[in-house]
């Protein structure tokens, strides 16, 4: 009998690749996010302490920024896509780079959330393009769905990590991420994007779409 998914297309060099470079800027992305939302709300040390609805707000420029991404990505077609992904992933890094030194400044995380939302957007455009264009007709969907796993799966590590890492050290008497756990969890964030982006480089170049993909015997 045929296995649900072929291993065949997830080790594809295109969709492998991709998706180790999803799970970096999963973890870089959606770590800043949380990071945030948890500064934004916290009343002691480096906090401003908002509450969740103000907290909430902060993250309103980076959907925009993400169908901003969007829409830039179909524009910068002629580049390839490989090229964009290496674009969103260098905007990611800029975004959470303005977030090590400067989170205590409430303004800027207006701009990191806005700024990393153009670079997801160009990172998940590209990603999925890359992914349809290297596998043939009958695999995208297992192909894609794999892609958005991988996602899901970057996301949630890049929070639980990031938490962990922030309550390494706490204001003495309090439950409040110290400065330096803030920047620790930051620094942490800016990493996995360096990763992110070191990987998108060894993404193979746009091809031609490939024929079908050998299903594995018993």
């Amino acid at each position: 009998a045929a296995p649900l998914v072929n291993m065949r297309t997830i080790a594809h060099p295109v969709v492998l690749r991709t998706n180790l470079v999803g799970i970096a800027y999963s973890v870089c992305i959606f770590g800043g996010l949380i990071a945030i939302t948890l500064i934004a709300q916290q009343r002691e040390g480096d906090g401003f302490g908002l509450g969740a609805t103000a907290a909430g707000l902060i993250l309103v420029p980076h959907g925009v920024g993400v169908i901003a991404g969007g829409r830039l990505a179909i524009r910068l077609r002629a580049f390839g896509q490989r090229r964009t992904l290496l674009i969103g992933q260098a905007v990611m890094l800029v975004g959470i780079g303005l977030l090590v030194p400067l989170y205590d400044v409430r303004a800027v995380l207006y701009v990191v959330a806005g700024v990393t939302g153009v670079g997801l957007g160009l990172a998940l455009a590209a990603t999925t393009n890359l992914v349809v264009a290297a596998v043939p007709p009958g695999e995208v969907a297992t192909a894609t769905a794999i892609t958005t796993i991988v996602r899901n799966i970057g996301g949630a590590v890049g929070a639980q990590v990031l938490i962990a890492l922030f309550t390494l050290r706490l204001i003495p008497g309090t439950d409040a991420f110290a400065s330096s756990g803030l920047t620790i969890g930051i620094g942490f964030l800016a990493v996995a994007g360096v990763a992110g982006l070191a990987l998108a480089w060894v993404v193979p170049r746009d091809g031609a779409r490939p024929g079908p993909v050998s299903q594995p015997t018993r």
